[in-house]
């Protein structure tokens, strides 16, 4: 998955630059990250907010954890140059992403619950 990842970014680099392919990329995650928040829910429904931010930044922390990690230890990168994608004033973006894997479960929470509230009271 991550070499398609990478080829798509590649690709898209490519086309339409680094910079926006780093935009469109954390967009297109923030979204399959969404659908997947949805499905979860569905399968498994959350008992309340704090339950699904507790989980999102459970979540958060253990995928920075892998990225440093992965990246400093097995890719052998500097801990500055895995910082670079994190410096927002630099337009880095992909924060955005671990932002919204905190409050993802939580937004998807609140929507699915009063989908299934509006559902179950049509009349209101």
């Amino acid at each position: 998955m991550a070499s398609s990842m990478e080829r798509s970014v590649s690709w898209s680099t490519r086309i339409v630059g680094d910079m926006s392919a780093h935009y469109l990329s954390t967009v297109i995650l923030i979204i399959l990250l969404g659908l997947y928040f949805w499905w979860l829910e569905n399968r498994w429904p959350l008992p309340s907010i704090r339950t699904a931010l507790q989980i999102g930044f459970t979540w958060a922390v253990m995928t920075a954890s892998f990225d440093f990690g992965f990246g400093h230890y097995v890719d052998e990168k500097s801990w500055a140059e895995l910082a670079k994608d994190y410096d927002v004033t630099a337009g880095r973006v992909w924060i955005a992403i671990l932002a919204w894997i905190v409050v993802g479960p939580a937004v998807t929470r609140r929507l699915h619950h009063r989908d299934s509230t509006k559902r179950a009271n049509p009349a209101t």
